[in-house]
């Protein structure tokens, strides 16, 4: 295989490579490459030898006798925008949900062991939720924040941003008073 550069690629090093899920991407350099230097043996292992585009040589490495290698990679990702539904409480209607629950005879309606007791309760609340809760859409790829990052560093991150405002506006009155302070003080 020819890459760009025009170094030719050849992948069979198999007997080199001391893990099995990697490989090895070889290249023999061009006539010019080749009168620079007496031998080129330098292996980029990889363990997909299609990501690996183009090979360039940018010379001795130092004092060494190694020379640096360059090349591109191609990587490609995907994201996934997945979306769920969940319950938004905050748009929630709880007096109807009170209001209907009120008028519900407990002792009629709870009867049974334990687990007969909260089956029809937990139907009775699922059935309320369904009918007086929201839900929204929350697309999954589209966070505001990284998953790792807490809400209270959210604030402190936009604290900080809100300080450095206020730090860089000359015509706040902390800035002038400073400024004048300063200029007393220099004549």
């Amino acid at each position: 295989m020819t890459l760009k550069s025009g170094l030719e690629v050849t992948q069979d090093h198999s007997n080199l490579v001391p893990f099995e899920s990697l490989g090895a991407v070889s290249y023999s350099p061009s006539i010019a490459t080749m009168a620079l230097s007496y031998l080129i043996c330098d292996l980029i292992f990889t363990s997909d030898p299609d990501m690996i585009d183009s090979v360039n040589v940018l010379g001795a490495f130092g004092s060494s006798d190694h020379n640096m290698l360059q090349w591109d990679i191609k990587v490609g990702t995907t994201q996934l925008h997945t979306s769920r539904s969940v319950l938004d409480y905050t748009k929630g209607n709880f007096t109807a949900m009170r209001s209907e629950l009120s008028r519900i005879s407990w002792i009629e309606v709870l009867q049974g062991n334990t687990e007969q007791k909260w089956a029809v309760f937990k139907d009775l609340l699922d059935d309320q939720i369904s009918r007086h809760i929201p839900r929204k859409i929350i697309a999954e790829g589209q966070k505001r924040k990284p998953q790792w990052l807490s809400y209270k560093a959210v604030k402190l991150v936009k604290r900080k941003h809100q300080l450095y405002a206020k730090y860089k506006n000359c015509k706040h009155p902390a800035y002038m008073r400073a400024a004048r302070d300063a200029n007393i003080k220099a004549f």
